[in-house]
């Protein structure tokens, strides 16, 4: 609603023109991070596949994420800039996500016998 608003519109240009506005990869990063962090939540739900022994960590990740987003949505300004919040516990549970596909396609690895590099030919 504040498209046609010229000083909320003005900020916004002046922000995006700035070297303060971030790294733009689009879709074709955002999609891939997206699932790595939904993927690293459910990670931490789920204590089998975590990379990690601790649950005082996957709970402080979890109190963290839900009072960014909460502080994101409940967010009266009308320029909502303010998900930035969110960047880096979002980073860490893509890094979770990762590392736990990972750690899967190791074990998947070891279990199949296959392998994938060729020892004799060095």
């Amino acid at each position: 609603f504040w498209a046609d608003f010229v000083p909320i519109t003005d900020q916004i240009n002046r922000y995006e023109a700035s070297h303060l506005d971030g790294l733009h990869f689009g879709l074709l990063l955002g999609i891939p991070l997206t699932i790595m962090a939904c993927l690293g939540i459910g990670v931490t739900f789920w204590p089998r596949l975590r990379p990690y022994p601790s649950q005082a960590l996957a709970t402080g990740l979890t109190v963290w994420l839900g009072v960014m987003s909460a502080a994101a949505l409940i967010n009266p300004l009308p320029w909502q800039r303010y998900y930035l919040s969110l960047i880096p516990v979002m980073s860490l549970l893509a890094g979770i996500g990762l590392w736990a596909l990972f750690r899967r396609m190791q074990q998947l690895h070891r279990k199949s016998g296959i392998d994938f590099v060729d020892s004799s030919a060095a």
